[in-house]
């Protein structure tokens, strides 16, 4: 075994810079490198996984673990960058980061493989790096992760630097274990995400009020769920919704509560179930082709399943008018989102939008007081609500798109940080 050091980050941005040049005066936020790449390869399953650290805040930087087949470092890199902007505009006082992993998430040895790479991370999870689920990865996976290695939870880089470590992290197991309904279908670390993002929809359609807006949700998974069912308590008519295999569509919008009920957890689909229903409601329309989903509902279009999902082909199908960002990096490539802003559309950036459980994050570890399910929700929405409001505000004000607003609101803070000089660390077994 050696250890490689090589610039993998230099390279990594000269090659992304190569492809597209921005003019100077485009650059809005400080042109520089991530911090950090950290490389691992392992030797038993062929798997890859790349840690980049956007930029440390108070010592600490935090971003999610997810695994796919063909993770990339520039993936990661834009990632990390957008955590960075996140944590900027709403509480959390730390800085962005994004761990990776290009492996296939259904082989057997899915947590096995988490568990070296955690273990390769340990000296960053347990004084810089804050963890916790992303794509095709889950809390519990990343908790048994973290325990292996012996640190009692994957926001433990935080704690320790706020002191009271172990009071901290019983805070913070108490609120992301809170249940939200009787059937205790719901909890707090997987609903905060839907949260944040039925708050920002709330912030940005007119008169702030979703009594009866015509909705169409693109997800019906553990977040796609739980926003339904908010949006659905707040009055708003959810009149279609999309899973990978087909759309659901009801004019008169359709019953959440019934959904969720039949919805498979497994695979986290709602439209095969439906189809081989045989009590399904009077006017639901099944319709075998996901991508209808950008014709319907008038008022709020909100995209809370894959990256990527919206391109050159489908973009000019999306109907209503505000569309919401649940989803991560939902544009691609992402010149779409202003080219949707120019059609006339509102549209609430990712990292303002579903920014939900990073602002739970912040107010378990870094507050103080009762841990209560309705307190949580409420400093969830004061954050996103406080992030949303200033972004739109702005870009009413200088007829320029949310996201090229919040990008100048994130870039006064990120540029006022010290520069940093990147550093790559690679382990690969030769």
């Amino acid at each position: 075994m050696r250890f490689e050091h090589e610039n993998l980050a230099t390279k990594v941005m000269d090659k992304k810079h190569e492809a597209s040049r921005v003019p100077e005066k485009e650059n809005i936020i400080r042109d520089r490198l991530p911090m950090m790449v950290v490389e691992y390869h392992d030797e038993r399953s062929g798997a890859n996984a790349y840690l980049v650290i956007d930029m440390l805040v108070n010592g600490v930087a935090g971003g999610g673990c997810r695994m796919k087949k063909g993770v990339t470092p520039e993936e990661m890199i834009k990632l990390a960058q957008t955590m960075t902007r996140k944590f900027t505009l709403t509480e959390p006082p730390i800085g962005g980061a994004k761990l990776g992993i290009d492996y296939d998430p259904a082989r057997p040895d899915k947590l096995a493989v988490m568990q070296r790479v955690f273990e390769f991370l340990q000296a960053f999870l347990y004084n810089c790096y804050v963890t916790g689920a992303d794509l095709n990865t889950n809390e519990t996976e990343i908790i048994t992760c973290t325990n292996a290695i012996g640190l009692p939870c994957p926001q433990y880089a935080l704690a320790k630097r706020l002191g009271n470590a172990e009071r901290r992290m019983q805070r913070f197991y108490e609120g992301i274990n809170l249940k939200l309904d009787e059937r205790g279908a719901m909890v707090m670390n997987a609903a905060a995400t839907g949260y944040g993002i039925c708050t920002a929809a709330l912030r940005a359609v007119s008169e702030h009020n979703l009594k009866g807006c015509s909705v169409a949700l693109q997800g019906f998974g553990n977040v796609g769920g739980g926003l339904a069912k908010f949006l659905w308590d707040r009055g708003a008519k959810i009149q279609a919704l999309s899973d990978r295999f087909g759309a659901i569509y009801c004019k008169q919008g359709l019953d959440i509560d019934f959904l969720l009920a039949r919805r498979n957890e497994r695979a986290k689909a709602i439209f095969p179930e439906l189809l081989a229903a045989t009590d399904r409601p009077a006017g639901y329309e099944l319709i075998a082709d996901p991508e209808i989903i950008y014709e319907l509902g008038d008022d709020l279009f909100i995209p809370v399943a894959d990256s990527g999902v919206i391109t050159e082909k489908n973009y000019k199908r999306i109907k209503a008018k505000y569309v919401v960002c649940g989803s991560n990096d939902p544009f691609a490539p992402a010149s779409i989102e202003e080219l949707l802003f120019e059609s006339g559309k509102v549209v609430v950036p990712d990292f303002i939008a579903n920014a939900g459980t990073a602002a739970l994050y912040h107010t378990l570890i870094c507050e103080e007081g009762p841990v209560t399910a309705s307190g949580l929700l409420a400093s969830v929405d004061r954050q996103i609500g406080a992030a949303t409001d200033e972004a739109l505000a702005k870009a009413r004000a200088e007829k320029i798109s949310p996201r090229r607003a919040a990008e100048i609101i994130a870039a006064e803070k990120i540029n006022a940080y010290p520069a940093h000089y990147p550093t790559t660390i690679s382990k690969r077994w030769v």
